[in-house]
């Protein structure tokens, strides 16, 4: 039958996007409500600890630059790391950025949230880039006037937008208890903990045909402060892993050497990553921090 209205045709071309651009659009659509969703948790953050904290309450002790901070604070902290390894013909680059809060609820106990973000290079094979898991993590600290002691425990999501490898399987939780503590001498600081980590899915129970990666790390640091502004800090890490057979490639031991200043719109610091042992994660990092206190 034919079409008696001249403005409408019989025989409609419109164009026809590609399978590809589809992709392309409902990635960034996607990729935009990400943005949003996390900047909604960001702010509501920043409202929550405003409510929290009306006065300053942080701990006296100086924040760590690598290893895990023992003493509970109200803060904002965004880093943002790289390091490079090569291993004969295979070169291996790595760069994360990573947000964390934490609000100092009460005298106590405190409450942590972080996320990242990594872009992985690898000359072979095995390049990739994403959001990095979502963790949530309660600390509870002692603390007098030049001493610490402190324990908690952090847990990690799963991660979809990060490939399996031979250290990292996005399928599995992680769970991470640590226990530290430190004290103050002479203008010295020194800080110290134990941390282990392991996989785990969501009924906390290795199925038959699944093995958990576990590990132990140790971290230390020694800080100096000069006229209260500027602090020196030499730190050192090192994991060993539980069960060789099943984690064969996560050992290592780093010495960090590093200086923070705080100024009044916040504490910046800068650090390096030096191994010291053959089994390493990197050759070299570098790593730039933002901390904002109160």
């Amino acid at each position: 039958m034919k079409n008696s209205n001249p403005l409408i045709s019989n025989n409609l071309n419109f164009p026809k996007r590609k399978l590809s651009e589809h992709k392309m659009i409902s990635k960034h659509s996607s990729l935009k409500l990400s943005v949003l969703k996390y900047s909604f948790y960001f702010i509501g953050f920043l409202f929550l600890a405003n409510a929290l904290s009306a006065q300053e309450n942080s701990s006296k002790f100086q924040h760590p630059l690598n290893i895990q901070a023992v003493g509970l604070y109200s803060k904002v902290q965004v880093d943002g790391s790289a390091w490079e390894r090569r291993n004969g013909e295979k070169y291996q680059n790595n760069k994360t950025a990573k947000v964390e809060g934490e609000i100092k609820a009460f005298e106590n106990l405190s409450f942590a949230i972080n996320t990242g973000y990594t872009d992985f290079t690898q000359t072979d094979s095995g390049s990739y880039k994403g959001r990095d898991r979502i963790g949530f993590g309660l600390k509870t600290a002692w603390e007098g006037e030049n001493w610490l002691f402190g324990m908690g425990v952090f847990g990690y999501s799963k991660n979809s937008t990060i490939p399996k490898t031979e250290t990292f399987n996005p399928d599995f939780l992680l769970v991470r208890p640590y226990l530290g503590g430190g004290f103050r001498l002479l203008g010295f600081q020194v800080l110290a903990n134990v941390e282990f980590q392991t996989e785990t899915n969501s009924s906390f129970k290795e199925k038959y045909n699944e093995e958990f990666r576990r590990h132990y790390k140790a971290g230390a640091s020694i800080g100096y402060t000069f006229l209260d502004t500027l602090t020196l800090f030499l730190e050192a890490e090192t994991r060993i892993p539980f069960n060789k057979e099943i984690d064969t490639n996560t050992r290592y031991g780093n010495v960090y050497p590093g200086i923070s200043y705080k100024t009044g719109v916040g504490t910046f610091a800068l650090s390096g990553g030096i191994p010291v042992i053959n089994d390493r994660l990197f050759d070299r990092q570098v790593k730039v921090s933002y901390f904002y206190f109160w």
